[in-house]
């Protein structure tokens, strides 16, 4: 390049304000010595009113749009670009090589113009996988021309972002499902989408570039069901696109239970059972919405659950996971975890199909308890397990004291002590037709009480809470009678007969009274005893001497 040739490059720089584009003196020196004689030649002829150019100065001298035959022609199909107010940033999208010559250029930028706005157009327009695709002229078509057909509330730019996050992506484009994902997409609208930086995924645009799910051949039936259930699409994505899941034995069955979830909170905990994911309950920030809500106050007249019962569920021995909270979904060890326990899914006792029938058709809010409980390590493989599910079942839970009933019998469930109790299933019938409240936690107490199942006395225990006066008995009695039953005086040889007494027992003084004279007796009796023994053996001496005279 001579001075003379430098100098005019220098006339036309300062003639469109590009001095100042160059940071230093040596990355100008370095712009200049990268021109070729095309390059130049093309910048040298350029001839364009400044006023006019609506794209940043910039792109005059780039050097990709500086190789093009047709680089004057090409920066005024740029200028014809009207709809692109706030999103000229995106022009250097128009920039890539295999664009600038592509035999669709023209075309593409016509399309473009037409947009209500160019901002997710020039997301993909330079995309090579979106430039080759098969799909092209369709999906661009598509992107220009779709509109959102929710008509309440239209929201078209979400629409747009998914259908060009999808045009563009190569996962999707070398599927067989492209088409009729766009479609799908696009007849399901904005309630079923999300924008590319919305997160947690959980949409129809996200399925539908996922690898995971586009080698899965219920990919469409999928994408059909998500569209109908956007509810549930955070909960339903997780199942769709986790390889052990897609491989389980169950994969249909548990997509289709939790589409057929009567609310959210019966879907969620569905997803608990299914997919078994580190964080469950209040610990995830679903419940915690739940939890926080309108039902912080106790209110034994309401049918709904209170947040005091509902953090009864978090902190059960459920089936256990390993500490990767931190971990992505599809780590190592996450799909061990869950690989462990789609092999307990498939043992006959723990009767997983089962599960989720219950959970799905467990009354409202019910869903947690009974999630938490079929997962629980004590309980899901317990032989009680049909039994109590059956207790659970028949419970009045419409009744506010029932209500509470039900939470208290889920909790003993729980226990590792009342699932092995040899006096399990007796001791539920008791307490399940026993009346009162006060009366059924104190037999609750008593059926999960290791150290009273362990003495020959429990089941006599048992009955006779079930059948005391509990709420006219005096306070000092019932404490006495706590005694015998949870503390040493389990162990006293009279046992029984005092617990016996003590029902009828009016008072402590009375009690104690009637003690005092048991002892006195006690004493009396062993007294004549002895004073008896005493003199049977004077007369013996006395008859041994009588013989020995007469011998």
């Amino acid at each position: 390049m001579n001075k003379e040739v430098a100098s005019q490059i220098f006339e036309k720089l300062q003639k469109y304000d590009l001095s100042n584009i160059f940071k230093s003196k040596e990355e100008l020196k370095k712009w200049l010595l990268s021109l070729n004689q095309k390059q130049i030649n093309n910048f040298l002829s350029l001839n364009m009113e400044k006023e006019k150019i609506n794209f940043p100065l910039e792109m005059l001298i780039n050097l990709n749009l500086l190789n093009c035959e047709d680089y004057q022609k090409k920066l005024e199909a740029f200028c014809n670009i009207k709809n692109a107010d706030s999103w000229h940033h995106l022009f250097n999208e128009l920039l890539n090589p295999t664009f600038l010559n592509s035999t669709k250029f023209y075309d593409d930028i016509e399309m473009l113009s037409k947009a209500k706005m160019a901002q997710y157009v020039l997301w993909i327009i330079g995309n090579d996988d979106f430039i080759n695709s098969p799909y092209h002229d369709e999906d661009l078509k598509l992107l220009v021309e779709s509109r959102d057909c929710n008509k309440d509330n239209p929201v078209d730019f979400v629409v747009w972002d998914a259908i060009a996050t999808v045009a563009g992506d190569k996962n999707s484009i070398n599927s067989p499902y492209h088409r009729d994902d766009m479609r799908i997409m696009i007849e399901a609208g904005s309630n079923c989408l999300q924008t590319s930086s919305s997160y947690p995924e959980g949409s129809l645009n996200n399925l539908a570039v996922n690898p995971i799910s586009l080698r899965d051949k219920y990919h469409i039936e999928n994408m059909k069901i998500l569209a109908d259930h956007p509810e549930y699409g955070e909960c339903l994505y997780k199942l769709m696109t986790n390889e052990v899941i897609i491989n389980g034995k169950f994969y249909r069955e548990e997509i289709n239970a939790l589409a057929n979830a009567k609310d959210e909170t019966a879907a969620r905990c569905l997803f608990y059972y299914i997919f078994n994911p580190h964080n469950k309950y209040y610990s995830d920030n679903g419940i915690n919405s739940y939890f926080m809500g309108s039902y912080m106050l106790l209110d034994r007249d309401s049918e709904e659950l209170s947040y005091y019962e509902m953090r009864e569920i978090g902190d059960k021995p459920i089936i256990e996971t390993p500490d990767v909270y931190w971990k992505v979904d599809n780590s190592f060890e996450i799909k061990e975890a869950q690989r462990k326990y789609s092999k307990l899914k498939l043992l006959p006792e723990y009767d997983y199909l089962n599960g989720l029938k219950i959970i799905l058709n467990a009354p409202k809010n019910y869903n947690f308890f009974y999630a938490s409980l079929l997962m629980n390590k004590y309980f899901a493989l317990s032989p009680n397990r049909s039994f109590d599910l059956e207790i659970l079942k028949n419970i009045n839970i419409k009744k506010v004291s029932d209500k509470f009933l039900f939470v208290e019998i889920y909790k003993l469930m729980t226990k590792k002590t009342f699932q092995e109790s040899p006096y399990h299933k007796k001791d539920l019938e008791i307490i399940i037709n026993s009346i009162g409240e006060n009366k059924q936690n104190e037999l609750i107490k008593l059926a999960k009480n290791e150290k009273n199942i362990s003495s020959i006395n429990h089941g006599f225990d048992m009955n006779f809470l079930s059948n005391l006066d509990m709420e006219n008995i005096d306070k000092k009695i019932m404490n006495k009678i706590k005694y015998y039953i949870y503390g040493d005086g389990l162990y006293d040889a009279n046992h029984i007969e005092i617990l016996n007494r003590l029902q009828f027992m009016e008072s402590i003084d009375e009690y104690n009274q009637s003690m005092k004279e048991d002892i006195f007796g006690e004493v009396l009796t062993e007294l004549d005893k002895s004073k008896q023994e005493q003199t049977e053996k004077v007369k013996s001496k006395i008859l041994q001497k009588i013989k020995k005279l007469f011998n």
